[in-house]
């Protein structure tokens, strides 16, 4: 069977990441393509009949048939689209083990890394955070992907990045973490 771009880069997308939020897939469709949600529905109505991905039971996320949920994976693509704009659709990419996400951004040059920070990790990703930034690409923006906001203080990371943690109603939080010359917080 042929699949047209739109089926091709879902596809790809999703074994990269194992499994989006219905939603996400429309949105990344849409910022790619141009496609409207009735169309994505039946792009992926389509790969599903096929069996090249799987809808979950309560019909929110697409899966890839060997994919499985990650919890903060989908707060980290939502992260990942809020970034993106009508010129500058993302490009999720394989990324390093210890990251959760890196997706491309070709019309800003800019390459967005996020890393999931379990509470009680905080000192042991901060170090991996700082040891990412010396190897990094130009343009990269880190994000830490925090369980809670109290976690935000235990944070020892030397560089810039972006802090993300749920607030009290259950938003995702998006703040700068700022650093003096020294590296200080």
């Amino acid at each position: 069977m042929y699949y047209s771009m739109p089926q091709l880069e879902l596809l790809r997308v999703l074994r990269i990441v194992g499994c989006l939020e219905r939603r996400q897939a429309y949105t990344l469709l849409q910022l790619c393509y141009g496609i409207s949600p009735l169309v994505s529905g039946r792009l992926i109505r389509q790969l599903q009949y096929g069996g090249k991905l799987r809808i979950s039971r309560d019909g929110r996320q697409i899966i890839s048939p060997y994919g499985r949920s990650e919890p903060h994976l989908s707060c980290a693509i939502d992260i990942a689209l809020s970034f993106a704009g009508p010129e500058n659709a993302p490009k999720i990419l394989p990324c390093r083990k210890d990251f959760l996400l890196c997706v491309s951004f070709a019309a800003k040059g800019l390459h967005l890394w996020i890393i999931h920070v379990p509470e009680g990790c905080e000192q042991e990703k901060s170090t991996l955070l700082d040891h990412a930034q010396e190897t990094a690409p130009e343009q990269s923006v880190y994000v830490m992907l925090l369980d809670n906001a109290a976690q935000a203080a235990h944070i020892t990371a030397a560089s810039p990045c972006l802090l993300a943690y749920p607030d009290a109603n259950g938003r995702t939080q998006l703040v700068e973490k700022e650093v003096d010359s020294h590296g200080f917080q």
